[in-house]
């Protein structure tokens, strides 16, 4: 899917790592920041507001006045992912969006359709990923090779996390992320036994939910 490659730990410890960046927010406790997470070397910049639109215009701008190529890395937020935080990570030329709370559906569907990388309940040691999609979440006939390895992306994330359950992870992922029509196919995928899909797909399919009439 390009842009930076990051490990599981590095996601999950970013929003904590962003708290030890926050002067104003441990003078006020109410200010937002933004930060800026390249992999191997943690919070390199990192801005705050009251605002958390301008906390991220702020380090956007610093980016800038710092010749950083937002690409290299993901930009991280204390604040949940709204559509215009979405769309301003998105113009900012930025391929990855870590936040510490759920995006709406309207920012969803935006991420997925401009090829940005979700990790959202980036806390206490977790988060959830919905990987980028270079194409919209409701395009009606997904290129089997692209939703191979979107699936596949899926298990290969939910095989980093400790503990039981990766295959109910995987479900709970596609049924919760993917549109109707996506899970649909990709459940005939399987059925007609048409290679590449990751062990822990074909036990998560189980208990993917078909849609009615699919």
């Amino acid at each position: 899917m390009g842009g930076p490659v990051f490990t599981a730990a590095e996601v999950a410890r970013a929003a904590d790592a962003l708290r030890s960046h926050q002067p104003l927010h441990d003078q006020t406790h109410a200010a937002h920041a933004a930060g800026f997470l390249l992999p191997g070397r943690g919070i390199v910049l990192a801005r705050e507001d009251v605002g958390r639109h301008n906390a991220l215009d702020k380090l956007i701008g610093a980016l800038a006045r710092a010749g950083m190529d937002p690409a290299s890395g993901a930009i991280v937020l204390t604040s949940r992912d709204s559509v215009e935080m979405v769309q301003k990570t998105v113009m900012a030329g930025a391929r990855s969006l870590i936040a510490v709370s759920a995006p709406t559906a309207h920012a969803l569907r935006l991420a997925q359709g401009a090829n940005l990388t979700l990790a959202a309940f980036a806390r206490g040691g977790g988060f959830d990923l919905i990987p980028a999609l270079s194409g919209s979440l409701t395009e009606r006939n997904m290129s089997p090779e692209k939703m191979v390895m979107m699936a596949n992306q899926i298990a290969t994330f939910f095989k980093t996390q400790p503990g039981n359950g990766q295959a109910e992870n995987v479900a709970a992922h596609i049924n919760d992320f993917w549109e109707p029509r996506m899970r649909s196919q990709l459940i005939s995928y399987a059925a007609k036994g048409e290679p590449g899909l990751d062990p822990l797909v074909q036990t998560a399919l189980r208990s993917v939910r078909a849609p009615a009439g699919g």
